[in-house]
């Protein structure tokens, strides 16, 4: 199975962490880390959004079911910054696009 699902939307959360908001300036093609987290207590299909080992916040709710399903299953997913605006509102920067892993070959 070979996907690629754009999430055009703000990643959730990203207000809670100040401690990024200043230092965050990703460029195109950037790549970011996803990381399941079915415990957490808001949203069990929760995908926490990470930037050079930094919580960034998460796929929003209405985004986060079928992505969450895939990681569950064993898909390797990786995410890439689409866009981001330096001048939009903290929360609206950053566009995503979300894919499958593709294995290396050698």
């Amino acid at each position: 199975m070979s996907f690629s699902i754009l999430i055009d939307t703000h990643v959730a959360g990203i207000t809670h962490h100040s401690h990024v908001q200043e230092d965050f300036k990703p460029t195109a093609d950037e790549e970011l880390s996803l990381h399941r987290e079915p415990g957490n207590l808001h949203d069990n299909c929760a995908i926490r959004i990470d930037w050079q080992g930094q919580k960034l916040g998460y796929v929003p709710r209405p985004n986060n079911a079928d992505l969450a399903r895939a990681m569950d299953e064993g898909v390797a997913l990786i995410a890439k910054v689409r866009h981001y605006d330096a001048h939009a509102p903290l929360w609206r920067r950053l566009e995503l696009v979300v894919s499958e892993a593709q294995a290396s070959c050698h």
